[in-house]
């Protein structure tokens, strides 16, 4: 867990998987000025510690819930998730609505994204749950130095530019065993949570800001690593139908499609996410 700000309404930010929270350090930056800004790793994660039994998506919004009222959270959240952290929000929102005041969705997870899987393109061939699942439990089952020479993990030029603690911890992220027993274990459950999270409905009128990546900005990765175009454009009007419908889940909903990002949005527009952070906040403050 990491803490930035002192003031304004807590807000709390969900990584997608295998995602580092320090990866947010801009959009946390931007809005510390104006809330609590409070970043969290999932069990497994980081130095978040991680058992050997299954882990379900119910198990981690318990220990959410749990986590807040050991930090003395007594006020209504803005919760925030990107990818499948967006899949946790809409879990805990769902299961504590109480406990929340409103929602931004970073290009999100899906609870219906079996539908990407039904698209059957060859550039997603080898790229199967069940395959990812298997390679990450080979990992889990080395030891962390093994990892580091396997993996030898370096920084980007632009996380060389955050603060040195930052740094060491992304040096560190993705080279110990539990963090891949997290990953196979969050994929596993993947399914039967998205069929868990649907039944239980919507968000009611909770204010609701639903981010979307730009589908050119996917078309240009698609030129560049080759990618047949008719592809690419076919997964991603089925990704944008899924983002879009995302927008049903409440009755207050705002859709933006943040230009020039692609999935991680945090890293590619922070702005645009903070922006829809600020104008929540306003949108939440008591009418004079």
């Amino acid at each position: 867990m990491f803490q930035k700000g002192d003031k304004g309404k807590p807000v709390v930010i969900l990584p997608g998987m295998g995602v580092s929270f320090d990866s947010w350090h801009e959009v946390c930056h931007r809005i510390s000025t104006t809330n609590r800004v409070i970043m969290i790793h999932r069990p497994g994660i980081g130095n978040s510690e991680i058992g050997y039994e299954e882990r379900h998506i119910y198990q981690f919004t318990n220990e959410l819930n749990e986590l807040f009222r050991k930090l003395k959270i007594d006020e209504k959240i803005i919760l925030v998730g990107h990818s499948y952290g967006g899949l946790c929000v809409q879990h805990f929102v769902k299961r504590f609505p109480e406990k929340v005041c409103g929602v931004v969705l970073v290009d999100a997870s899906s609870v219906d994204s079996y539908k990407l899987d039904e698209l059957e393109l060859s550039f997603l061939e080898g790229q199967t749950n069940e395959l990812l699942i298997k390679e990450w439990l080979k990992k889990a089952d080395q030891d962390a130095e093994a990892l580091k020479d396997e993996l030898k993990p370096e920084l980007t030029d632009r996380q060389k530019k955050l603060p040195h603690d930052a740094q060491q911890r992304l040096l560190e992220f993705g080279v110990k065993p539990e963090f891949y027993r997290a990953l196979a274990s969050e994929l596993k459950c993947w399914d039967e949570d998205a069929k868990s999270i649907k039944k239980l409905g919507t968000f009611r009128n909770l204010p609701l800001t639903v981010i979307a990546r730009d589908p050119s900005y996917q078309m240009e990765i698609a030129k560049a690593q080759n990618i047949p175009l008719w592809e690419m454009e076919k997964f991603e009007s089925v990704w944008r139908d899924l983002i879009l419908d995302q927008l049903n889940l409440s009755t207050q909903s705002e859709f933006i499609e943040a230009k020039g990002a692609g999935h991680s949005v945090h890293i590619d527009a922070p702005d645009v996410i903070s922006l829809a952070i600020n104008k929540m906040n306003n949108l939440l403050q008591p009418s004079k």
